[in-house]
């Protein structure tokens, strides 16, 4: 989606711009454009010069002849949070915030040096959505911390229909063998604003059964690199208007780069491929999410997951647009055994005691299963403190 900086340069007409400030939205509007705002005249004979940017609510206000005079005095209106798709409308979609506002508000009772780390936790937001996302976390933990104002801003929800932002807090997690290896590989070039953008990573294809960790990974690299998850919900993110679908997917992929560095959570991306009635709109998508793949340049690492990996166009994951397809398997039963004593241990905090750990490992015995789905293990050992009563019960025995 083209930005609304560049199509203010462009002197597009009508721009249409979405946000949830009201109150200081022409403030923004000015900084961004340098120009004074003004209400779009109603009178059909006022004139519209380029000294000011003009700015109207109504969509009685988008007519023809407006665009014409507009057009003739190389001006713009911003049409602000349009209600539907209107062909003379050019969507830019979230209206940016500049980051100095964040700077310049939170420079009144914010350390220096802390004032970088939350601004980055703010990007994306409306100015008054920052202000209440850090006077809520004041309210909360009566302090701000980064941490803190992000998951203020998870319990506060997703910015547009179909985007949330995820917490990136969690318990234990095994680094399976490839992931690690691409790990390795990459970290050091993801937060580097100096290397170069071809050895930037771009994101990862994640195939597997059930349960062996797909969607956690994503949390996990997150969580590694200490930035801001977003997961992607095609389906909410759909719209019965004619072109709005494809807006409202470009609207979210805008907030996620505004958000950069950040990882963005495509699940189980098979089902988007699903038929759902309306292939003309799946097929618009999928074109959009290509040109988006191949062609961004923010800080945004995509990782897709799936189920079936036959059931999703092979252009989707090819190379230039994710790194790399990885297979993530499930446990042998000897390294479910060797799970399950971690996950015991991460639940509560403590070494596991031999006769538990043999309890455990007979469990699995019985499941005469050879392999287990990593959400399996977990879920048997948190049944099995519950049943054993172990979370009171404190063991005198020895431990591993």
């Amino acid at each position: 989606m083209i930005s609304f900086e560049i199509a203010f340069k462009a002197h597009l007409p009508f721009i249409g711009i979405r946000t949830d400030d009201p109150v200081n939205v022409r403030m923004v509007l000015q900084q961004l454009t340098g120009k004074p705002v003004q209400p779009l005249p109603t009178v059909r004979t006022a004139p519209v010069g380029d000294s000011y940017l003009w700015w109207t609510e109504n969509p009685d206000h988008i007519t023809t002849d407006m665009y014409r005079k507009l057009c003739a005095a190389t001006a713009s209106a911003v049409v602000i949070n349009p209600d539907k798709p209107n062909p003379l409308v050019y969507d830019t979609g979230i209206l940016p915030t500049p980051n100095e506002f964040y700077r310049d508000y939170l420079k009144n009772f914010v350390a220096a040096e802390q004032i970088e780390p939350i601004v980055q936790q703010l990007k994306g937001l409306s100015l008054k959505t920052a202000q209440e996302v850090v006077q809520l976390t004041m309210a909360r933990v009566q302090s701000i911390a980064p941490h803190e104002v992000r998951k203020t801003r998870q319990m506060m929800g997703g910015e547009t229909p179909g985007l949330m932002a995820l917490e990136t807090d969690y318990d234990f997690y095994e680094w399976p063998t490839a992931l690690k290896e691409w790990l390795t590989l990459n970290e050091s070039y993801f937060l580097d604003l100096n290397t170069p953008q071809q050895l930037v990573p771009r994101g990862l294809l994640l195939g597997g059964e059930p349960g062996v960790g797909k969607t956690m990974a994503a949390k996990v690299l997150a969580k590694h690199w200490d930035v801001p998850l977003f997961r992607l919900d095609i389906s909410t993110s759909l719209n019965r208007y004619l072109g709005e679908s494809e807006s409202r997917i470009a609207r979210n992929m805008a907030v996620i780069e505004q958000n950069a560095p950040c990882v963005w959570l495509l699940d189980e991306v098979e089902k988007l491929f699903v038929s759902n009635g309306d292939e003309g709109t799946t097929q618009r998508i999928l074109s959009q999410m290509l040109w988006w793949l191949q062609a961004h340049t923010s800080r945004v690492l995509t990782i897709m997951t799936t189920n079936n990996l036959a059931g999703i166009p092979k252009e989707l994951y090819r190379a230039e647009r994710l790194d790399k397809v990885l297979h993530l398997e499930k446990l042998s039963l000897s390294g479910a055994k060797a799970f399950a004593v971690q996950v015991y241990e991460s639940v509560l905090k403590t070494p596991i005691p031999q006769k538990r750990a043999k309890a455990l490992r007979e469990m699995l015995d019985k499941g005469d299963k050879g392999t287990y789905a990593h959400a399996e293990v977990r879920v048997l050992v948190y049944e099995a403190i519950k049943a054993q009563n172990w979370l009171v019960d404190k063991p005198s025995e020895p431990v591993l």
